[in-house]
Parts: structure tokens; sequence; C-alpha cells
């Protein structure tokens, strides 16, 4: 869930753990072409936190290798 915004402005997140059905989603939306900045607004949690769970799946991050393009 997100909180309100620190004293500088950034957003803060509270600890929101993702069930294995909600990861599952969040790796199919990534996988499909959802941008993180996406999925950090639907699944209320932190990029950084996504990058974990990405990781965790086994995912790479890097989307012309996903979509079959010549990265530049």
């Amino acid at each position: 869930m997100i909180d309100k915004p620190n004293e500088r402005g950034c957003r803060q997140y509270s600890a929101v753990k993702l069930t294995a059905a909600q990861e599952d989603r969040l790796v199919r939306a990534y996988l499909a072409g959802c941008w993180t900045e996406n999925l950090v607004e639907r699944f209320n949690i932190s990029a950084a936190a996504i990058s974990r769970i990405l990781r965790k799946r086994g995912v790479t991050r890097d989307k012309s290798i996903m979509l079959g393009i010549d990265p530049p």
C-alpha cells in the first residue's frame, strides 16, 4: 500500500507481501510487455520489490531479448 510522500516528496511503501498468485500475475504482465512503472501502480509495491520478484522467478529484465529485438 502506498503511504504519504516523505519530506523529500518521495513515495514510501508499506510492507506488502504478494501472494504466489499475485506474483504469477505480475510476472505474466511483465512478460506481456507491461512496464515496471505500471506494475508499481497496479500492485502497490516498489520497483525494487518488482525487481526482486522477477529475479527470484528467473525473469530477465532485458525486454529486447524477450521481444526478439536486437539490443542497441
